[in-house]
């Protein structure tokens, strides 16, 4: 039986899940491709651009590694809505990204 992750659970995956716009400056160096640190880059700034309840919703999904239907009930709103939303900004973060 699926159940919804308390929010213990969601503080507990926040902690161990972070953003690309979180990731210190220091990592960026580590990349030896620069293609890749170009990439890290316009991610950050596509993300950065988000609404806030957009970038929960793609934090969520694909930092906490939650189902659209976890999601939805995290967050109370219906399954197809959380996934048209995602969808949503997805395309935006895509568009942003030049991809």
């Amino acid at each position: 039986m699926d159940t919804v992750p308390g929010l213990n659970e969601l503080r507990r995956r926040k902690r161990t899940a972070s953003l690309l716009t979180d990731l210190p400056d220091d990592s960026v160096a580590a990349f030896e491709d620069e293609d890749a640190v170009l990439r890290q880059s316009a991610v950050r700034a596509a993300l950065a651009n988000l609404d806030p309840r957009e970038r929960e919703l793609v934090s969520l999904k694909f930092f906490a590694g939650l189902s659209n239907a976890e999601i939805a009930g995290v967050l109370g709103l219906s399954e197809s809505n959380v996934g048209t939303r995602l969808h949503r900004a997805v395309n935006r973060l895509r568009e942003a990204c030049n991809v």
